[in-house]
């Protein structure tokens, strides 16, 4: 009965305990710019900033990038690990707090029905980075 209570005592205080909030509200993105690329044809350039607004250290995220129609239907869609928007290998500790990161990709310009487009922070997937 002892033990019984010890482990419903545990399963209480953890459950009480602040959730660590997820990379989607501690980072952000900022100055988000897709334009053509100035050197490459049938290509885009974007350039953002991202930013750790978190008072600890946070895992780099994936990101989502999206391009969607006038009418809001998804033209092209990619996700992009660390390892492919940062310029240096990350580091495991992941980003320092209140850290403003500079990333630019070049891509496939996804085509004329690509009217619109967002930049969406995700978790990273697990074994990845």
């Amino acid at each position: 009965l002892i033990l019984l209570l010890v482990l419903c005592a545990q399963v209480a205080w953890h459950n009480l305990q602040p959730a660590r909030s997820s990379n989607a509200d501690t980072i952000s993105i900022k100055q988000l710019i897709v334009r053509q690329h100035p050197e490459l044809e049938n290509a885009l350039q974007l350039d953002s900033v991202l930013i750790n607004n978190s008072s600890d250290n946070r895992p780099y995220p994936d990101l989502l990038l999206r391009f969607d129609t006038r009418y809001g239907e998804a033209t092209a869609q990619r996700r992009f690990v660390a390892g492919e928007y940062l310029s240096y290998i990350p580091d495991a500790a992941g980003m320092a707090p209140r850290t403003r990161v500079q990333i630019s990709l070049s891509l496939v310009n996804p085509g004329p029905r690509a009217v619109n487009y967002a930049l969406i922070v995700v978790p990273a997937a697990v074994g990845e980075n």
